[in-house]
């Protein structure tokens, strides 16, 4: 190395305090010494002061030694800061709570994007073992964790120490993180504590939900909220209650603390029977329609029907009201619990109330029934209830509302049968009159139909269709509609025939009377011929009882 050649000294920790030292570049060549005669005045070589130098000799020899010792007093305080420095930890272990099965998250303090540290984390019991490690130049943390650990603990992105599920010997040591880099090593610890917290409710709808998040005593928790599966807020105490709680109340309920979530989160699972709510309450179909309808009915919640009898299921059925309101409701199927869980159609001799709903086993939460046959007769409303003891009862009540075509003429099998020029009457109905709102019939003719005006939407229910053509003949469609949903169609037949003029009416009348008095002579002749042979004579021979040789006879 040449003598312009510098070393230059990093500290390992900041330099504090007030001391500032104007410390210079030390080259290599000449030492301590020559780095001092920079701060030092230059010897002279001037004669005339040779004499006074050679007097302060001794001044000169006492300064020196002062300045050697100063020399490597400042070398060993430059070699204490090369020196690495110990680990140090921050203060006490850092509290986290969890509950047992659920995860924790152990954050990784002082991290940053662009830092370059070896993170190190190990569990602390009767002895210290090693978890987990990241090197800064690897991509992947190495898991180096004993099996109670193995697959359990993960880092984060950041390399927080993540541990899912915890478990009860979680509780019984502490967790190190060991951060490391050329500045030195620095550790931090965190102990963990419990929380206990019900791990799963069964309720039934429109009852009140209590929930209680209790930490272990003598550890002061952090102030706590309430987190509901919709993400609602509730209460910053540690006990939370909720009543007439519906479907909407089902999930995981979480009890976290409000500033830092991270040094306590538990959740736990409430289960809360109730019968969903459709998506619509109203069911159409047609009676032209392909496939029978369902009406939707089922269970909010995946749950067991073991779980739901265990809350006093006592029995169910699907009921029915006719569209005129002077009827009673009726009952339909029956919920049958044993041996298995099943629709049945009910012991009822009223022919008036014969089921017309398909019986159905039950496997899951769905109680959903099929219509066996669409008929202007099933029009109404349909309660898919249960009951439970103490008379609680879950209901969901549904309108079946039927689309059809009345026409005049009336139809037959094939549809409606008329003649050219005829006027023909179509009417697209419900069985009442439509409900005013966004409700509106749209009418369909075929690709072929006179081009008369049928109007612009929303169209009438009604339709006059004047003076049909053979064009008209074929199928017509109503469309039922909210704004622009098409909710349910029907069709009906035009079958238009040509009108016969009335000579030929007449003629076709003769020839056919012309025919039939004729098929009437030809039978009376042959007739009166069949009995004029069987009046003939016919010759009589006679039989004796001792009959005599040929000729006896003869006089």
């Amino acid at each position: 190395m040449e003598e312009s050649d510098i070393i230059c000294f990093r500290s390992s920790k900041p330099i504090t305090g007030h001391l500032v030292l104007p410390i210079r570049p030390i080259r290599r060549k000449g030492g301590v010494k020559n780095a001092l005669e920079q701060f030092l005045p230059s010897k002279s070589t001037d004669p005339e002061r040779t004499s006074e130098r050679s007097v302060r000799s001794s001044d000169h020899q006492k300064l020196n030694i002062s300045t050697k010792l100063r020399d490597r007093m400042l070398v060993l305080w430059v070699l204490l800061l090369l020196l690495p420095s110990p680990p140090t930890a921050e203060g006490t272990p850092g509290v986290f709570f969890a509950q047992v099965g659920g995860s924790v998250t152990l954050p990784n303090v002082g991290h940053t994007e662009k830092e370059s540290v070896y993170v190190r984390w190990n569990f602390c019991n009767q002895e210290e073992r090693l978890l987990i490690w990241k090197h800064p130049k690897q991509d992947s943390p190495k898991n180096e964790a004993p099996d109670e650990f193995k697959k359990r603990v993960f880092l984060s992105k950041d390399s927080s120490l993540i541990i899912n599920p915890v478990q009860e010997t979680d509780f019984a040591g502490l967790f190190r993180c060991e951060r490391q880099d050329y500045r030195g090593t620095e550790q931090k610890e965190y102990v963990l504590k419990r929380v206990n917290l019900p791990t799963a409710l069964t309720l039934l709808a429109g009852d009140d939900l209590s929930l209680s998040c209790q930490t272990e005593r003598g550890v002061t928790a952090p102030s706590i909220r309430w987190i509901s599966p919709s993400g609602e807020t509730y209460s910053l105490q540690n006990s939370l209650r909720v009543k007439n709680i519906s479907f909407h109340h089902s999930g995981d309920w979480t009890c976290e603390a409000q500033l830092d979530p991270r040094k306590l989160k538990a959740t736990t699972a409430v289960t809360v029977i109730d019968l969903s709510s459709p998506l619509s309450d109203t069911v159409y179909t047609s009676l032209t329609s392909g496939s029978p309808p369902v009406l939707p009915c089922s269970l909010s919640s995946v749950i067991s029907w073991s779980a739901v009898q265990d809350k006093g299921l006592r029995t169910g059925s699907w009921s029915f009201t006719p569209l005129s309101q002077t009827r009673q409701p009726k009952q339909q199927l029956l919920l049958q619990l044993q041996p298995s869980i099943a629709w049945k159609k009910t012991n009822n001799s009223d022919t008036s109330n014969k089921p017309f709903l398909e019986e159905k086993e039950l496997k899951q939460h769905d109680l959903s029934v099929k219509v066996l046959k669409v008929s202007p007769d099933v029009r109404g409303t349909y309660t898919c209830s249960l009951e439970f003891s103490a008379g609680r009862m879950l209901s969901r009540t549904l309108q079946l509302e039927v689309l059809e075509v009345l026409s005049s003429p009336s139809a037959g099998p094939r549809g409606v049968t008329a003649q050219t020029g005829d006027t023909v009457n179509l009417t697209c109905t419900l069985g009442h009159p439509l409900p005013s709102g966004d409700l509106q019939v749209t009418w369909i003719r075929p690709s072929k139909s006179s081009k008369f005006s049928l109007g612009d939407p929303p169209l009438p229910p009604h339709l006059f269709i004047p003076s049909v053509t053979i064009q008209d003949s074929g199928q017509w469609r109503c469309e039922l509609k909210n704004n622009e949903t098409t909710l349910i169609s029907t069709t009906v037949t035009l079958e238009i025939k040509k009108r016969v003029a009335m000579w030929v009416s007449v003629g076709i009348g003769s020839v056919l009377v012309f025919i039939l008095l004729l098929a009437i002579i030809v039978f009376f002749i042959r007739r009166h011929k069949q009995a004029k042979m069987f009046r003939r004579r016919k010759t009589k021979f006679c039989c004796c009882k001792n009959p005599q040789p040929k000729g006896f006879y003869k006089t």
